[in-house]
């Protein structure tokens, strides 16, 4: 199929000529709780935001139990976990999940969700979701994200911490099942990001190379890089939402509060094109907008290397696998960190046998075939 130049999300329309469609990304800093999470929908209302954005994922479902991954520390309560453990307990089940869309709904503000796993996204197509978002953890989810765009429904998919050639088959994954309302999102896939991370060039590379809304996920602490976007061209903007940034919690950190979304919003219904407005700036201003803008070339930044090694998709035993053992959707999961088969594998390997025993959430490496 060709993919649409715009398209509508709801009754939202995004593409060329259309004022940026901005997204409050409360993902986790609901902290777990409904009345946060009422509370961030309230805000993004009051904010004037065109959507707010969930995640929706299982227990035990994105990220292995066995494999040591990334800690963060929160020195205001003291304690430290895995990011499993932080997963899990951030995790909402789909009646909360429920509540949250009809709180939205009632309120009267758009709401989707990125799911992790297919147990979610097929709840979230049951609760009529206007559209679905693919992380960049999941950019290399080739199943997953052929799983979604079936469902025919407006997808974007953020593009962080990979190389063209595992954004080329994501879109050409989405481009097989006939979906054509598709956007790609420019993002830097480290919390936080810096601006000498940012590379805003390559997000127009990427509209220059398949001809669809582009749009950026911003992971800096200021608002400065999603204005310099907004100036570029960016049809969407993606800014992580909390109440208070100084929450517990591994995202507040670097999210918008409420005032400085309402800013955002104020600058994309009046912002000029890029040339008119960097005329506009300081030079100390200036020199930070060339080093926001880089050099356009893709590539995987030094601080995405610690998502990769604590997200990014692979194959893992779903559970304990025996010796000679057949390879089947019943034993075989899809979860972080990399280290194990790409997920776009996954065709390859059912039917095969397995040379050794592998252990429950034990990434399925080729020479375990």
């Amino acid at each position: 199929v060709d993919f649409n130049k715009s398209f509508k999300i709801d009754k939202k329309p995004i593409g060329n000529s259309i004022k940026p469609f901005v997204i409050a990304e409360a993902g986790l800093n609901h902290n777990g709780s409904f009345q946060i999470a009422k509370q961030l929908i309230d805000e993004a209302k009051k904010s004037k935001c065109d959507a707010i954005k969930f995640q929706s994922f299982l227990p035990d479902s994105r990220v292995s139990k066995k494999v040591k991954t990334e800690k963060y520390s929160e020195k205001i309560i003291g304690t430290q976990e895995s990011i499993h453990e932080l997963f899990n307990r951030l995790s909402l089940n789909f009646n909360i999940q429920k509540k949250i869309f009809n709180y939205a709904k009632k309120k009267k503000i758009l709401i989707f969700s990125t799911p992790f796993d297919f147990e979610s996204a097929d709840f979230l197509e049951k609760i009529n979701v206007c559209a679905f978002k693919i992380a960049s953890a999941d950019l290399v989810n080739l199943p997953l994200i052929e799983h979604v765009a079936k469902k025919n429904k407006p997808l974007i998919l953020s593009t962080g911490m990979s190389k063209i050639s595992e954004i080329d088959e994501a879109i050409e994954t989405v481009r097989s099942t006939g979906n054509n309302n598709l956007a790609i999102l420019h993002c830097n896939s480290s919390y936080p990001s810096t601006h000498s991370e940012v590379n805003l060039k390559f997000m127009q590379n990427l509209k220059l190379l398949y001809q669809i809304p582009v749009g950026f996920s911003d992971h800096t602490t200021d608002l400065l890089s999603s204005k310099v976007a907004i100036t570029l061209g960016a049809n969407i903007i993606e800014r992580h939402f909390t109440l208070n940034k100084r929450m517990e919690g591994p995202d507040h950190m670097l999210s918008s509060e409420p005032k400085e979304i309402s800013d955002l919003v104020k600058f994309k219904k009046n912002y000029k094109k890029f040339n008119s407005w960097i005329k506009t700036q300081n030079a100390s201003e200036k020199h930070k907008i060339n080093i926001i803008i880089g050099d356009g070339i893709k590539k995987i930044q030094p601080n995405e290397y610690i998502t990769i090694n604590s997200q990014k998709k692979s194959l893992y035993a779903k559970k304990d696998i025996k010796k000679n053992e057949t390879f089947k959707e019943s034993n075989i999961a899809i979860k972080g960190p990399a280290g194990g088969l790409l997920p776009k594998y996954l065709s390859i390997i059912m039917n095969k046998k397995a040379k050794t025993k592998i252990l429950k959430d034990e990434p399925i490496t080729w020479d375990m075939l």
